[in-house]
């Protein structure tokens, strides 16, 4: 890629080279023609230890010239503000020269997904799923007491802004009244609206979620579940909730059930 000062003056078109205060830049290289130097004898001038890219004399900004520039040949700053070891007035001296506002743009996450990490769930909505044995069923006409549900989440980042990314995996834990655990990925499973990833909008299905059981609920039982999204090769842990599933006792509870959590956006009844 062809590197640029679009702004610096004593430009020669004959050679295409730009003449800074301290070296000459020729674009079409992309580096400057000779090393960097100091007033001062250094074995390394102008270079922080801690960037390798630092300790390349030749190299125009660091090898980073989309978002810095190095207008006296000697250090580089960030078009956004300057770097930590380049003086305020650095900056304002050729802050005009360059056009580069006080301060930077605002950036609107919602525009780029990468910059968003998944924090938070919002609930979408829920359905209560049908007794039967075929299709999105769920409790099998055996085991009527109880009740399934199908929930639809929205991914949200830190500001509660919907991430709109497509390749998210929804995993969880649950734990079930007994103690036991069981670790997995939300989806796939036998109900249709559910999938390994999330949506292109970033949403997706958790279903089925609930209890069932052949016998009358004459107790109530507890799931608690832990959600997290696996984004790039991070999991971002987004929900902590316990479920509470209930039916009316006895024989009144056949082909009836209900279900809450402790965070109070979710519930539904049968």
């Amino acid at each position: 890629m062809q590197q640029a000062f679009a702004k610096l003056p004593d430009y020669d078109p004959e050679i295409d080279q730009y003449n800074t205060l301290a070296r000459h830049y020729p674009a079409k290289l992309g580096r400057w023609l000779s090393p960097d130097w100091s007033a001062t004898p250094t074995p390394v001038p102008y270079a922080e230890l801690a960037d390798p890219q630092s300790l390349n004399l030749y190299a125009y900004v660091r090898n980073n010239p989309t978002s810095r520039t190095d207008p006296d040949g000697h250090r580089c700053y960030d078009i956004g503000g300057c770097l930590g070891y380049v003086t305020n007035q650095l900056f304002t001296s050729f802050k005009n020269m360059f056009g580069i506002p006080d301060t930077p743009p605002a950036q609107d996450q919602s525009a780029d997904p990468a910059a968003q990490t998944p924090a938070s769930l919002e609930v979408v909505d829920v359905k209560v799923l049908p007794a039967g044995t075929k299709g999105d069923y769920g409790n099998l006409p055996s085991e009527n007491y109880g009740i399934f549900v199908d929930i639809k989440y929205q991914v949200l980042d830190a500001k509660g802004k919907a991430i709109n990314n497509g390749e998210m995996t929804p995993k969880e834990q649950v734990t079930f009244s007994d103690g036991t655990t069981k670790s997995n990925d939300v989806g796939p499973t036998r109900i249709s609206t559910t999938s390994k990833t999330t949506a292109a909008d970033g949403t997706f299905h958790d279903a089925p979620v609930g209890h069932s059981q052949s016998l009358p609920m004459n107790k109530s039982v507890t799931l608690k579940q832990t959600i997290a999204i696996e984004m790039g090769e991070k999991l971002y842990t987004v929900r902590t909730q316990t479920f509470t599933i209930a039916a009316p006792k006895g024989a009144a509870g056949f082909g009836h059930g209900s279900i809450v959590n402790d965070l109070g956006d979710i519930s539904g009844s049968r």
